[in-house]
């Protein structure tokens, strides 16, 4: 994998850990019932994330794969985060309130990532 792209997805981790500490501290503030689910949907926005710089370096950078690959890899990801968010939805239907808190909340680090490449 590429310097810059290993760079990029160390420090979103970093930002995602940072993150899941003051979801975990808001979370238990409004109900303490949601924290997991809302780590959860960070956890699978960081997953789909890493897949997805993974599978684009492979493509695009090393030429190795087919362009297939990412439009596989982009619906398969849908699909996992759809299938888990019906599952959360089916427990409890305000999961699904949480679980969409954590999954947007990764962007958050993305943006902070962005701002920090944008100001070195």
């Amino acid at each position: 994998m590429e310097t810059n792209i290993k760079s990029m997805l160390k420090n979103v981790i970093i930002c995602d850990v940072i993150l899941a500490i003051l979801i975990c501290a808001l979370t238990l503030v409004v109900k303490s019932s949601y924290v997991f689910v809302a780590l959860l949907g960070l956890l699978i926005a960081a997953l789909s994330f890493t897949a997805n710089s993974i599978i684009s370096d492979i493509v695009y950078i090393k030429q190795k794969g087919n362009k297939i690959f990412l439009l596989i890899g982009g619906i398969l990801r849908v699909v996992i985060v759809c299938i888990i968010a019906f599952i959360l939805c089916k427990i409890n239907k305000f999961y699904i309130v949480a679980y969409m808190f954590g999954f947007t909340a990764q962007y958050i680090s993305i943006i902070i990532y962005g701002l920090k490449v944008k100001n070195e």
